[in-house]
């Protein structure tokens, strides 16, 4: 099955085609029109900025090229364990979240880069998105875990984690069981903000 995201692209990708064919077929006669009235200089000049003009455009496609990227790339680690297995505990824990009386499996969260905020909400069923918030932790700083004590439902999750990575991209997380392979990862969604795409244009 086509993602939607990959179907966006392709469309996007052949809209961009179809006009700068449409442009080049417009403008190029025109083009060889005037550059027959130009003389050495004008016309060296002529072609340096037509190359400058290639290259801004190629350093546009590979921003948008690691902007696409970074949609796949995952910096997060979101481990599941039952509270009751010691040996699973993780070291570096910094703060204990604790979401609703049912306390038997434990969330440790954390990330090979800063994490600028991260927020808990509870799941407003009834509009199929976040409802109360309930807490927040700010600046997780890389290699430390964030320990979320809850219960896992399956199928309608209880909570809804929601965070922001240092490069400004959003995450969030349904806390509830995972249906088909049973990785809490795989409910995750990455969304890119206004502050994230002009990070990645100027890095």
């Amino acid at each position: 099955m086509i993602r939607k995201s990959d179907r966006n692209f392709k469309i996007s990708v052949g809209i961009a085609i179809f006009l700068a064919g449409y442009v080049f077929g417009y403008i190029s006669p025109r083009l060889i029109n005037e550059l027959r009235t130009l003389n050495l200089i004008e016309a060296i000049s002529f072609f340096s900025s037509v190359v400058t003009l290639m290259l801004f455009l190629f350093y546009l496609i590979g921003r948008y090229l690691l902007v696409r990227k970074v949609e796949t790339f995952i910096t997060e680690s979101i481990d599941v364990v039952y509270t009751s297995n010691a040996e699973n505990q993780k070291n570096n824990i910094v703060d204990v979240i604790e979401l609703g009386e049912d306390h038997s499996e434990t969330v440790y969260l954390s990330s090979i880069e800063p994490m600028r905020y991260i927020k808990f909400y509870e799941y407003d069923f009834d509009k199929d998105k976040r409802g109360k918030f309930i807490a927040e932790y700010l600046n997780l700083k890389n290699e430390q875990v964030l320990e979320v004590r809850t219960y896992l439902p399956e199928g309608i999750p209880n909570y809804i984690l929601e965070y922001q990575r240092f490069d400004y991209v959003k995450g969030k997380l349904s806390l509830g069981e995972n249906g088909k392979n049973g990785l809490l990862l795989e409910n995750l969604e990455l969304k890119h903000t206004a502050k994230s795409l002009l990070y990645y244009l100027v890095k």
